[in-house]
Formats: C-alpha cells, structure tokens, sequence
C-alpha cells in the first residue's frame, strides 16, 4: 500500500531479470522475448480502474512528438494535415517485477428481486439440483 507510510516495496534486483535490458547473465537463460530497460513502479502507477475494466500496465511505451501542424497556426483553410504530430523517438520499458504484482478483487454480489439468489446444478447421476446463494457456501453460480 504506497499510501501507508510504513509499508516498503519488495522488488527483486533488475539484474536478476532476464527480461531486463540490465540483466547481468543474459546469456545463460532461456528468455526468448525482447529484452528492455526495466524501472521500477508502484502498484498505484501500472494500475488504470474503470467501471468494467482493470488494466495492469508492464511495458510502457513512450513517444516523443513535435507538433507538426494545428488549424490555428495557419491562416489558409484549404491545407490539410495529414500527421497532426510527427514522432522523433520512442522509447520501451518494461515494469520490473510485474509478475509479483496482487491483483485483489473486491466485489459484491446483490439479488434484483431483494431475495437470496437461486442456482441450480447438474448431479453426476443427471439430476438438477436448485439450492439458494446460502447452500453453496463460498460459490456462486447465476445462470445467464
């Protein structure tokens, strides 16, 4: 948690990453992938949360770019843009450690009918079971 002051980060040496750029013995592994320059991050910084959504960001891409034309700058309304930004650079960084990364899940289950939801399932002798959220102690089954 980067917000509790006494909480500290336990990421490994980049070095020790054979997907690092800085890896010191890249040769005597079997890492067939690309290597780039690792850096390390927060939980808080990799994380993007939206309603339906959780991204976990572990390789960044960064682009350098010059403004190459703007509907402002110019006073001839016939001229087009066809790149409104040119890139000069790019640059690729993986997050060390992503791997060890928690993703916890915190989620709520309601009823639209204000009751216990039904759920029903299928016994190995082809019979169908209907129990209640209740019965299935810790598993939730909604059929679609």
């Amino acid at each position: 948690d980067p917000q509790a002051p006494t909480c500290s980060n336990d990421f490994g040496r980049v070095e020790d990453r054979a997907y690092c750029a800085q890896a010191t013995t890249p040769d005597d592994d079997d890492y067939a992938g690309t290597r780039h320059p690792c850096e390390y991050y927060e939980s808080a910084g990799v994380a993007v949360v939206q309603a339906n959504a959780l991204l976990v960001t572990t390789r960044l891409t960064t682009a350098r770019q010059r403004l190459a034309c703007s509907s402002l700058s110019s006073s001839d309304s016939s001229t087009t843009c066809p790149s409104v930004y040119n890139t000069t650079a790019t640059e690729t960084t993986y997050v060390t450690d992503a791997e060890r990364f928690t993703v916890l899940v915190d989620h709520s289950v309601r009823a639209a009918s204000g009751g216990d939801l039904a759920a029903s399932r299928s016994s190995s002798d082809g019979t169908t079971q209907k129990s209640t959220s209740s019965d299935l102690k810790g598993r939730l089954y909604v059929a679609k």
